[in-house]
């Protein structure tokens, strides 16, 4: 093996080809790894140079790691593609021999010189990299929750996957969204991408207004970057998103990602006007419901230890922050 240091966005959108298959020969890639996620987000949210480990074994790329270094209280430091916006910022490894790569990797780092402190958050506990950096460097290491729903084995319907209580609050819900004029549910396609985003990007926002707050998809730059990442998602067969309406009105939007037998749940936004019926929930449980269809093993609510996702039956998982210099 091989590695290569790669510098500049133009030159890393030039590996996209091998990328891709790499993607596809990962043992359990998420969608934020993917070209369509973090190709978007260099081109509208990066800030500073990018900085991208290759590992090649003869022609085939087997490992792929990508940075931002820029400058923070005087120091170059490095984050992971997506920062801010993404939840997993794993390499992106061939399933096999992931501990070698995986060390290739962090060698390569360490042995160039164009930075100083090094942030990588977002590992799954699970990550290669994590065992593999450890060993080489005086690492420090935060975790933060990440809850996981299991659906996997005989969960064949939605009623078996959850609790109890969010199964009847469920029945509850529909109830009452038929008592307001009948409930509908549209999965968007890939040439209605503009046509979710818009009323996701409005109903995130009524939603945290009524909160106080403008919400995480309120900056212009934001959604830009989601209207370049989720039509190239879409292509790739990464992205599951719908819409709820409520008696001919829209009332929930929800964007989900899917890869390697995991769906996750990266964001929605409802109608506060609508809430008696619970849209919310009736976009997640169809979220799910569409999971336990494609034979899905996983959940994941991302990062983030809030109530509901217990109400789900999702059980806590970790991610992982390491940070270390050179």
């Amino acid at each position: 093996m091989r590695a290569d240091i790669v510098l500049g966005r133009e030159a890393l959108e030039a590996s996209a080809p091998d990328w891709w298959r790499l993607f596809h020969a990962a043992r359990s890639p998420s969608p934020f790894q993917s070209p369509a996620w973090l190709l978007p987000w260099c081109r509208h949210l990066g800030r500073g140079e990018v900085l991208a480990v290759l590992i090649r074994d003869g022609s085939a790329l087997v490992g792929l790691a990508a940075f931002t270094v820029a400058r923070e209280d005087g120091a170059r430091v490095l984050r992971p593609l997506g920062s801010g916006v993404t939840d997993i910022c794993d390499a992106l490894t061939d399933a096999e021999g992931e501990r070698e790569i995986a060390t290739a990797i962090v060698r390569a780092l360490l042995e160039h010189a164009g930075w100083d402190r090094c942030v990588w958050d977002g590992l799954p506990t699970g990550s290669p990299l994590i065992a593999s950096a450890v060993p080489l460097v005086q690492a420090g290491r935060s975790e933060e929750i990440a809850p996981v729903l299991r659906i996997g084995g005989d969960a064949g319907r939605l009623e078996d996957a959850v609790p109890c209580a969010m199964a009847e609050n469920l029945r509850a819900c529909r109830k009452r969204a038929d008592k307001m004029g009948g409930l509908s549910i549209h999965s968007a396609s890939a040439e209605e991408c503009d046509a979710f985003l818009d009323p996701l990007f409005a109903l995130h926002a009524a939603r945290w207004r009524s909160g106080g707050g403008p919400g995480v998809l309120s900056h212009p730059a934001v959604q830009a970057f989601h209207r370049a990442a989720l039509p190239a998602l879409m292509q790739a067969g990464l992205a599951r998103v719908h819409t709820v309406t409520i008696g001919g009105h829209l009332a929930a939007a929800h964007y989900g990602l899917a890869a390697a037998a995991t769906h996750f749940y990266y964001i929605g936004g409802f109608d506060p006007q609508l809430g008696a019926a619970g849209p919310g929930h009736l976009a997640v449980a169809h979220a799910i419901e569409r999971a336990l269809q494609e034979g899905a093993a996983a959940f994941h609510f991302l990062r983030g230890d809030e109530a509901y996702k217990r109400r789900w039956g999702a059980q806590p998982d970790r991610l992982v922050t390491l940070s270390f210099s050179r």
